[in-house]
């Protein structure tokens, strides 16, 4: 553009490209039931002790697990 030129560039109409459908993968049989997943990674343990309860248990009953002092029961207590 020239200098004081008003003169305003129209902006250029572009067309929107065209977006391929993609078709849903066909299915072929639909009595087939899927089986479980089972990870062959996963560990299955059965508990050694008693199940503790944490959302419920009083205060002694969490004293009685490994590791807890009455410091840390009474942080899982004020956390519920």
């Amino acid at each position: 553009m020239e200098e004081g030129s008003t003169e305003e560039k129209e902006p250029e109409n572009k067309e929107p490209e065209e977006v391929e459908e993609q078709s849903e993968p066909e299915v072929q049989d639909e009595d087939v039931e899927a089986e479980p997943y089972e990870d062959p990674n996963e560990e299955h343990c059965e508990p050694s002790g008693p199940v503790v309860d944490m959302n419920h248990a009083p205060i002694e009953e969490l004293m009685d697990l490994p590791g807890v002092d009455d410091w840390l029961a009474n942080m899982i207590i004020d956390h519920r």
